[in-house]
């Protein structure tokens, strides 16, 4: 989360409360103070979180030799990993990622699939509740996510 955004949250709590430099100090001097980590408690198997790692591998076409950099596909969720490749991440693309010849190893699908700000996923990214693609949320609700 950016530190504008908790100083402008602050603000609209305590108008007459610091400024953003000193807001910022006192924020960055408190953090130097406190081990800072994200606990998530969840069900195994009832999240999954997806993603784009963000790096590209080479992936060489077996006819014309051909090198082209591939993105790589993460499901992870709670004693799960598993890592897929693929061009883009363009909607059918991301899309056909979700369906069972793509993950075979899960044996249903989690109630929760949680992109983070996946493209082909997501429309509109929000802090509290992202706006899906509508095929995503038609994939969601066929499967009962």
């Amino acid at each position: 989360m950016p530190l504008s955004l908790l100083w402008d949250e602050y603000k609209v709590a305590n108008p007459a409360g610091y400024r953003n430099s000193q807001y910022c100090k006192l924020y960055r001097e408190f953090l130097g103070r406190v081990d800072c980590c994200m606990r998530q408690s969840y069900v195994a198997g009832e999240k999954l979180f997806v993603d784009y790692s963000g790096q590209t591998v080479p992936l060489t076409d077996p006819e014309t030799g051909e090198i082209k950099p591939a993105q790589v596909f993460v499901a992870a969720g709670r004693q799960l990993l598993h890592l897929r490749r693929g061009h883009h991440d363009a909607v059918p693309a991301g899309l056909a990622r979700f369906t069972r010849p793509h993950f075979p190893f899960l044996r249903r699908c989690p109630a929760i699939v949680v992109p983070d700000n996946l493209r082909s996923g997501v429309s509109k990214p929000c802090r509290y509740e992202q706006q899906l693609n509508p095929s995503y949320a038609e994939l969601a609700n066929h499967y009962g996510a």
